[in-house]
């Protein structure tokens, strides 16, 4: 199985909320003259439309995030649509705008040689044969149970056994060997002793995941 790794994020940004000027309503009669003059500025305060709607920003607070403004509830995941300006980090890649568990989700580290889906950096995960797996998807194939540090297991075509059931799995080379008709045989049939396949017993080590390019 190919390893998929993590491409660092383009940005982990943190968000930032930017007071503009006063509402002009907020202003009273000694300092609305500021406040207007302050409103002719809005457009050099603000220079660009919000990111996410594209249009003008004129509230009394805005987010700052990837070098762009955001009404608030403008900024949100590209993928689930949750609202980000409560976060105080979120994720850009290929100009998309993340939350974390969607990130590490859709650019894990890598991918679970059971179930496929991505594997966080923060993670711990069973590490077989060069296979990477969740901890509850470590489990035989044929009775479900987890195995843990410390025991033994065995592994056929990618698949993981507990040793009862990985002894009683056929040899490899009949179970690939093509069956021949009867009648090709030629002499004597003989008979073969069949003997169980000794269990490729690993070790199991739990570790944390890593981040890598």
């Amino acid at each position: 199985m190919q390893e998929i790794r993590m491409h660092p994020p383009e940005k982990i940004i943190k968000t930032k909320i930017v007071l503009t000027i006063p509402h002009l309503d907020d202003c009273d009669a000694d300092t609305r003259g500021k406040c207007e003059q302050d409103e002719g500025m809005l457009k050099e305060v603000v220079e660009e439309n919000c990111a996410g709607c594209h249009s003008r920003i004129t509230d009394r607070f805005y987010l700052l995030a990837v070098d762009r403004q955001w009404h608030v509830g403008c900024l949100q995941c590209s993928e689930c649509k949750l609202s980000l300006d409560t976060e105080v980090t979120c994720y850009s890649r290929h100009g998309n705008i993340y939350c974390k568990h969607d990130y590490y989700r859709l650019f894990g580290v890598r991918r679970c040689s059971r179930c496929g889906t991505g594997i966080s950096s923060t993670e711990l995960v069973m590490r077989a044969r060069g296979e990477v797996f969740h901890l509850h998807c470590f489990a035989c194939t044929t009775c479900g149970v987890l195995l843990t540090k410390g025991d033994m297991f065995g592994m056929r075509a990618g698949s993981v056994y507990c040793r009862p059931h990985y002894e009683l799995l056929p040899p490899p080379d009949i179970v690939d060997r093509p069956i021949s008709p009867a009648w090709a045989a030629k002499g004597r049939p003989r008979k073969r002793k069949l003997s169980s396949p000794e269990p490729q017993e690993h070790p199991l080590r739990l570790t944390h995941t890593s981040l890598g390019n």
